[in-house]
């Protein structure tokens, strides 16, 4: 098979074009079929580059114009068209409009005339049931012009042209373009309303995301190799390495041992690694196939595989810094790792005795580029020794690995379950925190110090969301005792967990449960051991931090990654609790014990508080102002809204006289909260203001009424009525009663007399 570097659309031979279908490919295909279907005609592909997309393109087209069946057999799929015409354009820095009247022969000198002409070409192939496959390769180029010159005039015409071709009318075309990066990557320059202009754009194409997954790569890489294959020398070693990949979590269990028979003499890790490395440093498969044809010493080609050395993960290494210097050699992301790594060798060169250089190297090699790559495998010293005998042909590896930790270069970090390089130090870590134990007691009242490090979470009620449309948020609150709580603004329940060392403390939990109107659920964990263990390592962690380091930069950065770990364990401990439903936790709501087995069955919980307790909750399906808290333009759409409702003479109008082929924000917030109510709507020929018809809102309007009826007897204060919408068993939120209020109080203008805080008419 031979290898382009890159594909051009315009240039590339369709009968020579060599092309693996990959399953990212067919998944593209059918989205652009799916969604084409549904009404969808303007498609962008974003990917980053190599991933392959203009050789997708020409794979398509290959199959469209010359009736072969790579990529699909059904050409009848596009709206029942079996001829097909493209029109293939690269991306320029230039205007768009210029660069398709070029490519259309088009004499027009304005977009008028254009789209005259467009119709016309589309019209002509209709006629002969042809279909148009319009595709606009490398488009951020013209995106690019866009924003650095008249974007408004640009961005206007990229609106009119995907309009065109979205028309229902137009089912014989297709617009595809090609991005290396999202749409909003390219208007980073641009002013906050033009960058509005340019979503609105955006959504106009259906985005589908073109993407090599690692295993994908390896795929590739494992259909190139195959061609020319070389013999297994030793199958049992070959067969251990791959079960250690498994075993290790360093590949997926779906990944098939015939990937890893074609990807020799690549051992399966040094193949993860270096398709990692491809896709941060290069461009995916234009990248990868550049290896794989390589011919230089460090290549695939030229080596040689013996019964305990592979093709492995540190000739990747040497591989990566001979190839991708000049990246590596820019401060980047990874700079510090890569600094460690060089540090490392050199010292390595420097303490061993000469004959050990060899092997030591392979051994930093290799854990630099796992902790690069692969930083959530697990790298004791049995998978690094089982690695280093079976890949890089070290007999007795154990013991070059103990020298090299007792050389402070590389370290086992148990807070990333692998081993490290590590810079030294002259602080013996692990004694100080032996010696920290006997100065630092257990903790007893731990709750004050749990909170310190507990990454408090608000988890949302999605099913109560979706039933009225608006958004129900409970808060995690941890305390020694169940709580009294009363939820406000945001909040709308709590879940109280309850870490009780009484003996009493179920007792008191349910009863105050039992009590309780509010939406709380308590949670009383009945084990505290483990969370007890890792607060007293944080402990004695900090107790090392402040009393033992002194201008050790090398140890204190090793504390607060041991710190940062007991963190996350200790966060993990009650979330696993959490979210695994364990034994150790028992729930409760109003008194009553909850079985709670699954996410499913806990996020049910949180719904069905919210029904039983917010039951007077109206539906409001509008999450533009059904939230606490509304931003400048909604707003702005309440002054518009409430300044249409004042003048009587459009309140007489259908839909408040708002354009029919327009919706600003207030028409559909209209809609929402006056039209689908029944509060504006029509009554013996005129429309009117008046009680809404939608069930939904009768208790909320009969609340209103009530508070209305009681100012007969004496002056009331509005804010007495938003205390009660506010609370129990509505609870609204203060963006819905910005705009309900002001609209209760419009309808039953003739009702009430305002008042100001100082009784003044």
């Amino acid at each position: 098979m031979k290898f382009r570097l890159s594909t051009n659309i315009k240039t590339v031979q369709l009968n020579d074009l060599q092309y693996i279908v990959t399953s990212n490919s067919r998944r593209v295909l059918n989205n652009l079929i799916t969604d084409y279907n549904s009404g969808i005609n303007c498609f962008t592909l974003v990917g980053t580059y190599g991933t392959g997309k203009s050789s997708f393109l020409a794979a398509l087209e290959r199959d469209l114009l010359l009736n072969t069946k790579y990529l699909f057999e059904n050409k009848g799929q596009f709206n029942g068209y079996r001829k097909f015409k493209t029109l293939n354009i690269v991306g320029d820095y230039k205007s768009l409009f210029d660069l398709l009247s070029e490519e259309l022969d088009s004499n027009s000198s304005n977009k008028k005339e254009f789209f005259l002409c467009l119709e016309q070409l589309l019209n002509n192939y209709k006629k002969k049931n042809e279909f148009l496959l319009l595709v606009i390769d490398e488009f951020g180029k013209n995106l690019e012009h866009a924003a650095n010159n008249n974007p408004e005039r640009e961005l206007y015409f990229l609106q009119q042209l995907a309009e065109f071709v979205n028309h229902s009318k137009h089912d014989n075309i297709i617009l595809i373009t090609t991005l290396h990066q999202s749409y909003r990557a390219y208007s980073k320059k641009l002013s906050e309303q033009q960058r509005n202009e340019w979503e609105k754009v955006k959504g106009r194409f259906k985005e589908i995301v073109f993407s090599e997954p690692i295993e994908q790569l390896l795929y590739l890489a494992a259909a190139q190799i195959e061609k020319s294959r070389k013999k297994i020398v030793e199958k049992k070693n070959f067969v251990a390495l791959f079960n250690l990949a498994k075993q290790t979590r360093f590949i997926n269990n779906d990944l098939e041992v015939s990937v890893a028979h074609k990807l020799y003499p690549l051992d399966i890790f040094s193949a993860v690694v270096l398709t990692h490395s491809i896709q941060r440093y290069g461009q995916n498969e234009r990248s990868l196939f550049s290896f794989l044809s390589s011919k230089d010493n460090n290549s695939i080609n030229n080596f040689k595989p013996t019964a305990t050395q592979t093709y492995n993960m540190a000739n990747v290494y040497d591989y990566i810094i001979y190839n991708f210097y000049s990246y590596l050699s820019e401060v980047n992301v990874d700079s510090t790792n890569w600094r460690a790594i060089r540090v490392a060798l050199e010292r390595v060169e420097g303490y061993l005795e000469v004959e050990k250089i060899d092997s030591a190297s392979k051994i930093v090699k290799t854990i630099g580029l796992c902790n690069l790559f692969a930083n959530a495998i697990n790298l004791d010293k049995a998978t690094l020794c089982q690695y280093a005998e079976l890949a890089l042909d070290i007999p007795k590896p154990e013991d070059v690995i103990i020298e090299l930790e007792n050389l402070q270069i590389i370290r086992f970090a148990k807070y990333k379950s692998q081993y490290i390089i590590f810079e030294g130090t002259d602080i013996n870590i692990e004694d100080e925190l032996y010696k920290a134990s006997g100065q630092v007691p257990r903790p007893i009242d731990f709750i004050d110090d749990l909170i310190m490090f507990f990454d408090f979470k608000v988890v949302q009620a999605n099913a109560s969301f979706y039933k009225t449309g608006t958004p129900r948020f409970f808060e995690f609150i941890l305390s020694n005792h169940a709580q009294t709580l009363v939820p406000a603004n945001d909040i709308d329940g709590y879940i109280n967990l309850v870490f009780s060392s009484s003996t009493d403390g179920r007792e008191q939990l349910i009863k105050l449960s039992k009590n309780t109107d509010n939406a709380i659920i308590y949670v009383l964990f009945k084990n505290s051991e483990i969370i007890v263990n890792h607060l007293h390592q944080i402990q004695k962690l900090e107790y090392v931090q402040k009393q033992i380091l002194i201008d050790d930069k090398i140890a204190e950065r090793e504390i607060q990654n041991l710190v940062a770990y007991e963190k996350d364990i200790l966060n993990k401990a009650i979330n696993c609790s959490l979210v695994s439903f364990s034994d150790n936790t028992e729930w409760f709501y109003k008194g009553k014990q909850k079985q709670i087995h699954s996410q499913t069955e806990f996020n049910k919980l949180l719904s069905e508080v919210c029904d039983d307790v917010y039951y007077y909750t109206p539906i409001i399906q509008n999450e533009l102002f059904n939230k606490q808290k509304i931003n400048s333009t909604i707003s702005l759409a309440r002054v518009t809204l409430l300044s249409s409702l004042i003048e009587d003479n459009r309140v007489l109008i259908n839909d408040l006289g708002f354009e029919k082929d327009k919706f600003p924000p207030e028409k559909t917030i209209y809609y929402t909260l006056l039209k689908n109510t029944g509060i504006h709507r029509e009554v013996n020929g005129a429309f009117t203001l008046c009680e809404p018809n939608n069930d939904s809102f009768k208790d909320l309007w009969d609340k209103c009424e009530e508070f209305l009826k009681s100012a007969i007897e004496k002056q009331r204060r509005l804010g007495d009525l938003i205390k009660d919408l506010k609370s129990v068993p509505f609870k609204l939120k203060q963006g819905f009663l910005d705009f309900w209020i002001p609209i209760y109080l419009i309808i039953r203008k003739q009702d009430y007399s305002l008042y100001n805080g100082e009784g003044r008419y």
